[in-house]
């Protein structure tokens, strides 16, 4: 089963195909050339040093969301902390998310931002600007407009019904690792036509080291380091992809990476077959472990508010259908509350990363040419200013009569925001909110007595135990 692509929309494909600008972008000129240039000081920015060397990865590793709290109480919305091998500007309010999200002026690199990883993802959209990531994402978003997303919605009601009923029943099993198993599964279907089978786990493993490697301390090329293993991870990946591409460019497949692969081939098309590649590694990882994280941290929540569990499985069972469809999203503002307010304790991302290319000033502070300046999404998420009791988890705050989150459009960001924002945002929405319809329509969930709801908040959250989970019948 695979993802049936129009005719229409592979026409959209074909003419979406010059996806390199014309002329030289001036902005992408002048930030390429600044990429090496020496950093200026950051002594007139408040900041904790942390350890020697190492600076403050520890405490990010050990409770990123708890030091953005630390530091923003210490120092105020604006703040430098060494982590990773560099130092960064973190940016905790809504001006500064609307200046570099919005990036009017070009002046903040995505590019630059996230080059730390530039090793893992190469080519993928994350690490575009401007024109060039305009014209890029053009072609992707093919994947994710309204008739496509209705066809996504009747296949993952199936795939996720079926994977769900082959879950151990009555015993506790570690609902992490089947739910990303079978994410990976529906992602690889859904985009690419392909059933996975005994493949599934030795992709899921390379996955899981290209994700480790994105937060790894020592980015040594050396057997037994995750930066090591993440490259390997990722040679891989695209090497599985790669072998498909021959049987693919002769195939009458319509999914999409079959209809990017033919693009590639087009000579009025400049997109090449190795950016092919990393669009769609990046694709099918966004596609399954960031969801992972959303459902996971879901469940772990329902299973520690259980009258929240009760609330939605009867708002949910009040559909007289079978299956959900895209339609009928807006008939659950319980389930829309309590979606958000657990994207908003935990983020997928907790900060967002770019490199600003020009000097600027904010917050009575000169920031210089080529700093590290992140947007602080898990202090957005967590500011006095904007939430009530923001460190209580309350989703009644998400409700008409309350609309906390409607104070300042940059205030919620799970999804990034901007020209940047998450490409697969409405997919994310309807996977959760199909999995939570088939399994709390007729599934109780606990976990085991005395648990308490730990997470990793690096790369994303996720939890430390693999979430022991019992599903029964009802």
């Amino acid at each position: 089963m695979h993802t049936q692509t129009s005719s229409t929309d592979s026409a959209n494909l074909k003419n979406s195909g010059h996806i390199k600008p014309t002329t030289q972008d001036p902005a992408l000129e002048a930030m390429r050339k600044l990429s090496r240039r020496p950093n200026e000081s950051l002594m007139h920015i408040p900041g904790s040093k942390g350890l020697p060397v190492i600076g403050c990865t520890f405490d990010i590793i050990k409770d990123a969301p708890a030091f953005m709290q630390r530091e923003f109480k210490k120092h105020g919305p604006v703040f430098k902390a060494r982590a990773f091998g560099s130092t960064s500007v973190y940016f905790s309010d809504v001006e500064a998310a609307r200046l570099m999200l919005l990036n009017k002026d070009k002046n903040f690199s995505s590019e630059l931002g996230w080059a730390s990883v530039a090793g893992l993802l190469r080519t993928g959209i994350l690490l575009r600007d401007f024109s060039d990531h305009r014209v890029h994402r053009r072609v992707l978003q093919q994947a994710f407009k309204r008739p496509v997303l209705e066809s996504y919605a009747q296949q993952l009601n199936k795939q996720l019904r079926k994977g769900i009923e082959s879950w151990p029943q009555q015993d506790t099993f570690k609902f992490q690792h089947k739910l990303k198993s079978l994410l990976l599964d529906n992602a690889a279907s859904l985009f690419m036509g392909a059933e996975l089978g005994k493949e599934s786990d030795l992709l899921n493993k390379n996955f899981v080291a290209l994700l480790n490697a994105t937060v790894s301390l020592v980015r040594w090329e050396l057997p037994g380091f995750a930066w090591h293993k993440g490259r390997q991870g990722t040679v891989y990946l695209r090497s599985w992809l790669e072998q498909q591409v021959d049987s693919r460019m002769n195939s009458d497949k319509d999914d999409f990476f079959t209809t990017l692969l033919k693009l590639s081939q087009d000579p009025e098309s400049d997109m090449t077959l190795k950016e092919v590649i990393d669009h769609t590694v990046l694709l099918l990882f966004a596609a399954h472990d960031t969801t992972t994280s959303t459902i996971c941290t879901i469940v772990s929540m329902l299973c520690e508010h259980p009258h929240w569990q009760e609330t939605l499985r009867e708002e949910l069972s009040q559909l007289t259908t079978q299956d959900l469809s895209i339609e009928t999203f807006d008939n659950l503002p319980l389930t829309d509350q309590f979606f958000n307010e657990v994207l908003r304790r935990y983020p997928p991302i907790f900060v967002v990363l770019r490199r600003c290319i020009n000097e600027f000033e904010y917050g009575g502070f000169r920031i210089p040419a080529n700093t590290q300046t992140n947007v602080n999404i898990s202090m957005l998420h967590h500011h006095p200013d904007y939430w009530s009791n923001p460190l209580k988890f309350d989703p009644e705050r998400f409700s008409a009569e309350r609309a906390e989150h409607k104070k300042d459009m940059f205030q919620f960001l799970p999804f990034g925001g901007g020209a940047h924002k998450c490409l697969g945002i409405n997919f994310a929405e309807i996977q959760t909110k199909i999995l939570l319809f088939h399994l709390l329509r007729n599934f109780k969930l606990e976990t085991p007595i005395g648990r308490r709801n730990k997470f990793t908040h690096l790369p994303m959250p996720l939890p430390k135990d693999g979430l022991p989970l019992k599903i029964t019948a009802l």
